[in-house]
């Protein structure tokens, strides 16, 4: 440990009782994260490249036709979200407005 401080070089050794300390900790953990997700997401886009590149066309109309279709069923999804919603509101409403003539 003492040898590489004098030599310059960084030491993932903290102090006496041999433990790495926290702050170098971090920034390896921090740095091995990022190098993680810089190489999921590379791997991500090459992959989505090379089967979009290798596909023909009909193929590729077929993926797109399934993609349209879920994004269909997604906006009917919120759709019917909210008119339910659009309904309770004008439940609550109708509600606060009849108590306020009929109510006591």
């Amino acid at each position: 440990m003492r040898e590489a401080k004098r030599e310059g070089r960084a030491s993932a050794v903290d102090g006496m009782d041999g433990q790495p300390s926290s702050d170098d900790g971090c920034r390896r953990l921090e740095g091995a994260i990022a190098w993680l997700v810089r190489r999921r997401d590379t791997r991500r886009r090459a992959d989505a490249a090379g089967v979009l590149d290798a596909m023909s066309a009909p193929a590729f109309r077929a993926v797109v036709a399934q993609r349209l279709h879920a994004l269909e069923r997604d906006v009917a999804e919120v759709r019917a979200r909210i008119n339910g919603l659009l309904f309770v509101v004008a439940g609550a409403v109708i509600t606060q407005v009849v108590l306020r003539l009929f109510g006591s």
